[in-house]
């Protein structure tokens, strides 16, 4: 039989025959440690025990309290002197600070390039 012979509906159960039996394969293989994790987590799948994301993402950020960026009264008096797109680029690092204390290094290189350019 050539895989040109088949209908699609004929190679679609061919493909999902064998991926499922690649499936199994490693399945059986795997350790039996994750092997159980993996089964917990279908059971409580199918038992209905879930979480969506949005419920996950704001009940970690409730267990990690709200953080946030405060200014000295002299750098408050310094805004005044930024110009509109120095300011908003302050802010929006500012605000993404609060969100997330521990910044990746790319946003870290980038708040001081702003902070640099403003004071200078």
């Amino acid at each position: 039989m050539r895989v040109s012979d088949l209908t699609i509906e004929e190679f679609e159960d061919l493909l999902r025959k064998t991926i499922g039996e690649e499936i199994e394969d490693r399945y059986i293989m795997l350790d039996p440690t994750v092997k159980t994790e993996i089964e917990e987590g279908l059971k409580n799948i199918k038992e209905g025990r879930i979480v969506p994301l949005d419920d996950l993402i704001a009940r970690r950020k409730a267990k990690r309290g709200k953080f946030k960026v405060i200014f000295s009264d002299k750098a408050e008096k310094d805004t005044d002197t930024l110009t509109d797109d120095d300011f908003n680029r302050i802010v929006t690092g500012c605000k993404r600070l609060e969100d997330n204390p521990i910044p990746d290094g790319k946003h870290i290189e980038k708040s001081l390039r702003v902070m640099k350019i403003s004071t200078a």
